[in-house]
């Protein structure tokens, strides 16, 4: 069952893009009609909720690549340095090179920075059961560092 929040016990946690995503809801003035208002749905995960933590950042999002695969990256997250990671990667006897680090994002919670970045970059993924992605290291970078600003 959702639960109803106020306005600003919802600015607090982050909008649901699916319902079915949802543990929270809110009523905002409509911005199509003052004198109606819009249900919005949030998920259970808290905003910028490391400001409850002691701790340092637990976590990396990184951006390997793979001279191999050319134009794709591998993007996701380790309580590691990115650089182990990536040794462990390459350790594979799949993988003919072994794997670089292109950037790293050190933040609180990467498991869910890393969630927030797949959604975003859904539409760039090569398979829903792999962390690969064809995009361009910059704009991975780019969207990294814009949703990151919530896990620091």
């Amino acid at each position: 069952m959702l639960q109803k929040l106020s306005i600003e016990e919802a600015s607090k946690y982050f909008e649901a893009k699916n319902v079915s995503d949802a543990s929270y809801f809110t009523f905002k003035p409509s911005k199509k009609d003052p004198e109606w208002e819009d249900v919005v749905y949030y998920t259970s995960r808290k905003k910028y909720s490391h400001t409850e933590r002691n701790d340092e950042y637990d976590s990396w999002v990184y951006v390997l690549s793979n001279p191999t695969q050319p134009g794709i990256l591998k993007i996701g997250y380790t309580r590691n340095t990115p650089e182990e990671r990536a040794r462990q990667l390459s350790t594979s006897t799949g993988v003919a090179l072994p794997y670089e680090v292109e950037f790293a994002y050190n933040c609180w919670n990467g498991i869910d920075l890393e969630k927030d970045v797949h959604e975003r970059l859904h539409e760039y993924r090569i398979s829903n059961q792999r962390e690969f992605f064809q995009i361009d290291i910059d704009e991975a970078r780019d969207i990294i560092e814009e949703i990151g600003k919530s896990y620091v």
